[in-house]
């Protein structure tokens, strides 16, 4: 998942992933994650990952810390990161649940991306 202007013409910018395969059906678990480019800087630009990834960490702080089961981490592109397991809830039901929830963070990446390029 990700919006217009978040660097993802080739799901390589700023988005929110999940993904099962074989091995995630085998272990029956997954995790929904928030990638931040997949190179050190943005594309198109010398605006270095890092100057994303710490005013995003803090001004959405509020938010992501209230949800349990969420790893942050302020050195990778792994930005966020929560594990899924297939448990009695439907798979369906939990990821619904999650990526409702990152969806309050749509407008802070907006935020971030627009002050990190002034």
């Amino acid at each position: 998942m990700f919006k217009v202007g978040w660097f993802n013409q080739n799901q390589k910018g700023i988005h929110f992933e999940v993904y099962i395969g074989d091995r995630e059906m085998e272990r029956q678990k997954t995790h929904l994650v928030m990638h931040v480019l997949h190179s050190d800087t943005f594309p198109g630009t010398d605006l270095q990952r890092d100057a994303f990834i710490r005013p995003f960490l803090a001004t959405s702080h509020g938010i992501w810390k209230r949800w349990k089961g969420y790893r942050v981490s302020e050195t990778t592109m792994t930005v966020l990161s929560s594990e899924v397991r297939f448990t009695d809830e439907t798979l369906v039901d939990v990821l619904f649940h999650r990526f409702t929830q990152i969806q309050e963070l749509g407008t802070i990446v907006d935020d971030v991306i627009e002050k990190a390029l002034r």
